[in-house]
């Protein structure tokens, strides 16, 4: 505050900006009293010229030079009178002999007195700060972000003291559960966790005997609340060791992090440097080389890191250099137990790369699909003919997720076109979506199964049986955001390519079914055969800790080797790519099942474990080393197979798509929430405002899941959610071509006098300057005839009020209502619509 107060009287460069606006405001205020005996401009005019020369010296100077010139207009002169003007004149000639001289002496004191007062505050709060513990380092960065915010810092401070979960680059619909996850879980017995019911509670914990139940939750419950830290990493991040530690020192140790339990996040391309973070911080691993660092990395208010290489200034006394080249910091006392991570060495070619995955699971013996990855379709082309691989097949970038750039290609021109696609473009994991990989496609039922594993033990969450299907898209399969990356990469250094819409066929999301009673399904049965393959498959890949998002069918192409027997797809090293949705039917989630391992690894010290405790218990257990112990936890805290809380209901998550730019019809968001089975809305980013009446809420062609504007949670009894899901697809999509002729009919009559309508921004435009939705509204011209214009607006309502509404109203339609001014149809009010495109 005291810097403000400081800065407020100290004249700068905006004093001759401010004293004009000043002036020009104390005129037009004057203006209004000069005639009135309490405003005279005897009294008036001198307080105010010599009060604001008191505040701003720069004052007087720009009053005598630019007022007087205004005042000779002979409107301004009718407008204050002779008596404003000559009261005017006796002032400057005052004002003019207030010496420059004494301005500048003026200003050099208070300077002077401003960072002499500045240093004193700096050198007390950086001080302060090292009192509590905080290295120089740290301190430095609290300060430079959080200054003069004191106590923000000093609280900054105290969170990253306590334990804490470093979450990598987590999306914000997630990031909200992890923050009611960390209250509501506590205390645990109000969790479903099934080992901290009542009936359990005596019993030793399974993984840590020397526990019961019991005292696990008591210690979980009395220790010290875990912190969440969400951290933004750039998605230019290169995949090496070199990086991975300049990340670890820049956005780790130089924060001043003092307690870290673990790391994770949720997007596939930073899997790696996880695994890295928990081997060199938890595992004692050695930095690749002496790094020599760029520049301190912190993160602004918004999240993102700024580089910098300036000194920070502490005051005359204190002054902390930030070099280029610096001593790799060292961690101050940790803990030792991984606990989210997996092997370093083998994060990427096995559990990153789905070339890779697939060559460890034939390594291994078990079922896997032959492929090809590489950058070029010539030779993934020549590879498929030389294995005689039958058409079709899957083009995919070799890291994804989501089905983004996935291709079904039936045809050599269309692997070519699957490559031309993915050229000078990132995926959103944060991967190279050029390095592409070519593999059978495997026709037959999919399953999605969710686990978790800690020590190689692995419980699974929740499984579903899923449905895709093929669309043929003309587009260029990009997120306008990346289409408009490579227009202005390619318009300002000619390097690149401009994106270009062709044809292909992309695999969509239709649904997932939840699978109910895993633990109770016959051993034989499909689901529990894939359930079984599909673990195999994650101690195989060496996922030995963490969540896992596994995509498994079964083989069923005639005269496969592998025919009738499950085949993995792919495995997501990560939790699933949206908040859970099977937790009323289960009682937990991946997302529980973390938070509980990031819990009693906070609350129980690796410490107090040793083999004589163990000994009592399990002599297997008590020969077992002194440092393997450390790493040891009461899991799982939940059978390894679950078991529904009721059989009479069911999830299904039904994925809508936009078949082109639309407009969402809200009347008829209302009525699929009113649906019996409707539980909520989840993916995308429309449904925050999705069916507020008046909002105008523009969607894109869905080409991927990610492009998929919303999904539908339904829960409820099978039957019911089968009919709810006939309506949303029904509805979604809906042929409106029979409405066409009548919009044509009411625009051809529309009054000359109607004025054009506005446009409106729409994800799916070309650029920010010229959009589609532009371009069309221009092609509508007014007409004549008003009353047979009226009649033709009647009708175009009618038919709207009596059809079923539709989800989904193309651009093309929507501009047309506008036009007539009938956008309230679509929008739910008449009038005064916002937009959220």
């Amino acid at each position: 505050m005291l810097r403000h107060m400081a800065g407020a009287v100290i004249p700068s460069s905006c004093d001759c900006s401010l004293s004009l606006f000043v002036c020009v405001f104390l005129c037009v205020c004057l203006s209004r009293h000069v005639h009135s005996p309490r405003w005279g401009i005897e009294t008036a005019l001198p307080n105010c010229i010599k009060t604001l020369s008191f505040v701003f010296p720069l004052f007087p100077l720009f009053f005598s030079i630019f007022l007087p010139p205004l005042c000779l207009r002979p409107a301004l002169r009718h407008r204050f009178g002779l008596g404003f003007i000559h009261g005017l004149n006796d002032i400057l000639v005052e004002v003019r002999l207030e010496p420059l001289i004494v301005y500048a002496e003026n200003k050099k004191k208070l300077r002077a007195t401003a960072e002499m007062t500045q240093s004193n505050i700096d050198q007390r709060a950086y001080e302060t700060l090292r009192r509590l513990g905080c290295s120089e380092e740290t301190a430095s960065r609290l300060l430079y972000r959080w200054w003069p915010d004191i106590e923000g810092c000093v609280e900054e401070l105290r969170r990253r003291r306590m334990p804490s979960l470093m979450a990598l680059e987590v999306f914000s619909q997630q990031r909200n559960y992890f923050r009611n996850l960390s209250k509501s879980m506590l205390p645990i017995g109000k969790t479903q966790l099934p080992c901290f019911r009542e009936e359990h509670l005596d019993e030793p914990s399974s993984g840590y005997p020397t526990l019961t139940w019991g005292e696990v939750a008591e210690r979980i419950n009395s220790s010290p609340e875990v912190e969440i830290f969400f951290l933004d990493v750039e998605s230019g991040i290169i995949t090496d060791f070199d990086s991975y530690e300049e990340y670890y020192q820049n956005n780790i140790l130089a924060e001043g992090f003092m307690d870290i339990v673990a790391f994770t996040t949720t997007v596939d391309g930073l899997v790696p440097l996880v695994d890295y973070l928990h081997a060199r911080h938890f595992g004692g691993m050695l930095p690749p080389r002496a790094c020599t660092l760029r520049g301190p990395c912190v993160l602004s208010s918004n999240g993102r890191s700024i580089n910098f290489t300036s000194g920070i200034s502490l005051g005359n006394d204190v002054t902390r250099t930030i070099r280029s080249e610096q001593v790799i910091l060292q961690p101050p006392r940790r803990r030792t137990r991984i606990l989210l991570g997996n092997d370093v060495l083998t994060s990427v070619k096995q559990r990153q790369d789905k070339d890779g995955m697939q060559r460890a699971l034939k390594a291994h013996g078990l079922t896997h699909i032959r492929g090809i990855s590489g950058f070029s379709a010539a030779d993934a082309k020549r590879w498929r003919r030389e294995q005689k691989i039958p058409f079709p097949v899957i083009v995919k970038p070799v890291s994804g997720a989501g089905s983004e750039l996935v291709t079904i290609c039936y045809s050599d021109e269309e692997i070519d076109t699957a490559f031309s696609l993915t050229r000078n473009v990132r995926t959103t994991q944060m991967t190279d979506a050029s390095h592409m990989l070519l593999q059978e496609y495997i026709e037959g039922q999919e399953y999605v199964v969710n686990i978790v594993s800690y020590n190689g033990k692995h419980v699974v969450s929740d499984v579903w049986k899923s449905w895709k299907y093929p669309i043929s898209l003309y587009s260029t399969r990009l997120l306008p955001s990346v289409e408009e990356r490579l227009r202005r990469e390619y318009k300002c250094t000619g390097r690149g390519r401009l994106p270009v819409q062709q044809n292909s066929t992309a695999l969509l999301y239709d649904r997932i079914e939840f699978v109910h009673n895993l633990s109770e399904l016959d051993p034989s049965s499909e689901v529990r055969r894939v359930v079984a393959y599909t673990l195999q498959c994650v101690d195989a890949l060496g996922m030995r800790q963490g969540c896992s998002h596994c995509e498994v069918r079964i083989d069923n192409r005639f005269g496969s080797v592998s025919q009738g027997m499950p085949i993995l797809i792919e495995l997501n090293p990560r939790m699933l790519g949206d908040t859970p949705r099977a937790t009323p039917l289960v009682g937990y989630d991946q997302y529980m099942l973390l938070m509980y391992l990031v819990l009693s690894a906070a609350a129980i010290p690796e410490e107090t474990f040793s083999p004589v405790h163990c000994c009592s218990h399990n002599s297997d257990d008590g020969r077992r080393k002194e440092e393997d112990m450390q790493g040891l936890l009461p899991w799982p805290p939940a059978p390894l197979l679950y078991k529904s809380l009721a059989n009479e209901v069911s999830c299904h998550v039904v994925f809508l798509r936009a078949a082109e730019c639309s407009v969402v019809c809200n009347p008829c968001i209302h009525d699929i929430i009113a649906l019996p089975t409707f539980a909520y809305f989840t993916r995308g980013n429309i449904f925050d405002h999705l069916g507020k009446l008046g909002t105008l809420t523009s969607v894109e062609k869905t080409v991927d899941l990610l492009t998929s504007p919303v999904a539908c949670v339904l829960i409820g009894p099978v039957e019911e959610i089968r009919r709810d899901t006939e309506y949303i697809r029904r509805v979604e999509n809906k042929e409106l071509t029979a409405w066409l002729p009548l919009l044509n009919a009411a625009l051809e009559l529309r009054p000359a006098f109607q004025g054009q309508a506005s446009t409106f921004p729409c994800p799916c435009s070309e650029t920010s300057s010229d959009t589609k939705l532009a371009k069309k509204e221009r092609k509508l011209r007014p007409a004549n005839n008003a009353s047979s214009f009226n009649a033709a607006v009647d009708e175009v309502v009618s038919f709207f009020t009596r059809m079923e509404l539709p989800l989904f109203v193309p651009v093309d339609y929507f501009l047309k209502l506008k036009t007539l001014g009938l956008e309230h149809l679509v929008l739910g009010v008449s009038g005064g619509a916002k937009d959220n495109a």
